[in-house]
């Protein structure tokens, strides 16, 4: 028997799953999205955190020569994966990159990355 009511109900409890999938979906990529803003400013700005290592090190050593390890590190930390459209850059006092988590950058003018 192909009842009608029976269509119509697997019909509207798929339509009703979709939607429940669909808004669960969202709801995580949106709570990731300002888990993870909260977290970089948070990592960048407290007493201890990258700001803070990178002035020490250019206070010591007065260039950023051997900075790539500790930006290595924080880039590995901060990034998660590679759809990640966040790239972790150093610029001198010029312009000049001299740290970038895409290593063909280094060297290169900020205004010449995308």
């Amino acid at each position: 028997m192909n009842r009608l009511w029976v269509r119509l109900s697997l019909a509207f409890g798929a339509v009703v799953l979709f939607g429940v999938l669909a808004l669960i979906l969202i709801s995580v990529l949106i709570v990731n999205t300002n888990l993870r803003q909260r977290f970089l400013g948070n990592e960048l700005r407290v007493p201890g955190g990258l700001v803070d290592k990178l002035s020490s090190h250019y206070q010591t050593y007065h260039s950023w020569q051997g900075v790539e390890p500790l930006l290595a590190g924080a880039g590995s930390t901060l990034l998660h994966g590679p759809r990640d459209r966040l790239a972790l850059s150093l610029a001198d006092a010029e312009g000049r990159i001299v740290f970038h988590s895409r290593p063909d950058s280094v060297g290169r003018r900020l205004s010449q990355v995308e």
